[in-house]
């Protein structure tokens, strides 16, 4: 590098508009008809002053994108930039938000407020961070970030630029993630891109040559450059009708704290899978574990919260108006850094009933509730629980919506209160039970065993005496059915009392016959002989002693059997 064309302390970064105006001049050619081979110097300042200078390295335009792939792959997101106020930061940061990626916040460089700035970064609960940053500037942010614990937990994602940080040397910096073009790793980035720069002109002359043209026709080697196509050092080498390096990005990961071979710091972990332009999407290849600042190798952009109780909700409410009083809860940041965005808390019932302003978002810190209310049923407890996103615990209360007046019956599906039902008893929740001498309607389980219909409130008069009704309406014993109007197997009716009256066995019936008979035979004889004899009968006469013995132990054992 010629002093004369070059600054002497010129970086990979540094705006090449300048050197190029300086080289143009030496030179003493015309803007209109500059036409050279740009390495790694190249910027968007560049092309806009020298718009037919070729670029051998992919343009920020599809560096942008690649950034914006990755926040959107990898769920890096909400994410906050942080950038300089350069051509190379701007227009890098105006192509990631053209891809569609737009920062919760974004904060312009200022060396004079670095820490201010980082702080509110902090304070948006971001833990993915966009650096768009020179290297001077990036010399003053990292050690700051670390200082204020913006490290351990956090990712940085920086530009192309960080490729010549000669502080990656230092081992705290561990983690750091950034872009940069494609390059075989067997050569440093600036001899690859600088001989594809030199060997893209070559075959472009070499076209124009064999077409026998002039190669000191610009048009010509322009229209030669989009023609072209190599295997080179950087991958496949070619250009789009813009003149823009059709390539691909790979991301860079410091994974070693190793000062003396310095290319296993930078190891490629993640690459766009072909070669691509602008406007094209790619997929991610990964090509090897990333490693995250603190030296992890998982990292999520949750922030972990916790709630805390400053003033819990009333234990009783009605149906007639929110809570009184309304609770007020702090949430705070397990790691201890202050949360100044807000978040919204939000309260769900058990079980569930009619609610309203169950969500309120945080103010500095604290959710306070002003018009949280319950719809619910009357003398029912409830569960309200309240949980905010990434929050590490939960808080729960019991309430309960008062009851109805104890002669009054809480209707089951509105939160209103009704007259209690004829022939049964209330006591001013959902829960009523039936009167004495009434009966609940419901239904039989298969053990036989009647279950009242909790959600039918219609009861009936009992009509006989085997239904007690009340609690528990278990019929008396040999009935059954619906207001025990039946009786069970083994027992009949008796129409004298509406009882159930054990049934007798077989032997018992032919036994009853057989000592029916014999007493009718007996009262027929002496009738006959009082209609034979005027003067009277006379038993003994009759029946002998022994025969009227018999009949009346034929009668006791017959009364016997017939209790069996």
């Amino acid at each position: 590098a010629d002093p004369n064309i070059l600054p002497p302390n010129y970086t990979i970064r540094m705006n090449v508009a300048p050197a190029a105006q300086q080289l143009v001049s030496i030179v003493n050619i015309t803007t209109s008809y500059t036409l050279g081979c740009l390495g790694p110097l190249t910027s968007s300042s560049a092309t806009i002053l020298y718009p037919m200078l070729e670029e051998a390295m992919p343009s920020d335009n599809l560096q942008g994108q690649f950034q914006c792939e990755l926040l959107q792959v990898y769920n890096w997101t909400p994410y906050c930039m942080v950038r300089g106020s350069g051509v190379y930061e701007v227009g890098l940061r105006n192509r990631i938000l053209a891809a569609g990626c737009t920062p919760l916040m974004e904060l312009a460089y200022d060396g004079n407020t670095v820490s201010t700035d980082l702080q509110k970064v902090r304070s948006e609960s971001c833990k993915v961070i966009v650096a768009l940053l020179t290297l001077v500037d990036t010399s003053v942010v990292l050690p700051t970030a670390q200082t204020l614990s913006m490290w351990d937990g956090y990712l940085w994602l920086f530009g192309d630029a960080l490729q010549g940080f000669r502080a990656l040397r230092d081992a705290a910096n561990l983690g750091l993630l950034w872009s940069f073009p494609y390059y075989v790793s067997s050569v440093s980035a600036i001899e690859a891109y600088s001989r594809d720069a030199v060997y893209s002109l070559a075959y472009a002359m070499a076209k124009v040559i064999n077409a026998r043209q002039s190669i000191f026709t610009p048009d010509s080697l322009l229209g030669a450059l989009k023609e072209i196509g190599f295997d080179g050092l950087t991958g496949r080498v070619w250009y789009d009708h813009n003149l823009d390096r059709i390539g691909k990005y790979v991301l860079f990961n410091l994974q070693s704290s190793d000062p003396v071979t310095f290319n296993y710091w930078k190891r490629p972990v993640l690459e766009q899978s072909e070669v691509v332009n602008v406007g094209t999407l790619s997929n991610i290849v990964p090509l090897a574990p990333i490693i995250f600042p603190g030296n992890r190798s998982t990292f999520t952009t949750v922030i972990l919260l916790i709630l805390a109780w400053v003033v819990k909700p009333a234990q009783y409410t009605t149906n007639e108006g929110p809570f009184s009083p309304q609770p007020s809860i702090h949430v705070s940041r397990l790691d201890g850094a202050f949360l100044g965005s807000s978040t919204h808390v939000r309260c769900t019932f058990q079980p569930d009933g009619g609610a309203s302003g169950v969500s309120v978002g945080t103010v500095n810190g604290y959710a306070n509730f002003t018009a949280l209310r319950f719809t619910g049923n009357h003398g029912v407890m409830y569960t309200m629980t309240f949980t905010v996103n990434s929050g590490v615990n939960v808080l729960v209360s019991a309430f309960q919506v008062q009851a109805c007046s104890p002669t009054l019956l809480a209707h089951n599906q509105t939160p209103n209160c009704m007259q209690c039902p004829f022939g049964a008893v209330c006591n001013g929740t959902i829960h009523l039970e039936a009167m004495v001498d009434h009966w609940q309607q419901g239904g039989f389980d298969a053990a036989g065993n009647y279950i009242p219909d909790t959600a039918n409130i219609s009861f009936l008069r009992c009509p006989n005496p085997n239904c007690p009704g009340g609690v528990s309406p278990n019929c008396t014993p040999g009935a059954g059915g619906i207001l025990c109007g039946s009786c069970q197997a083994g027992s009949a009716l008796v129409p004298a009392t509406l009882d159930c009256g054990q049934c007798q066995s077989t032997i018992g019936h032919v036994l009853n016959i057989v000592g029916t008979v014999i007493l009718f035979g007996v009262v027929g004889t002496v009738l006959l002989q009082l209609t034979i004899s005027p003067s009277g009968i006379n038993l003994h006469a009759v029946l002998p002693s022994s025969l009227f013995r018999s009949v009346v132990y034929y009668v006791q054992q017959l009364a016997i059997i017939y209790q069996l």
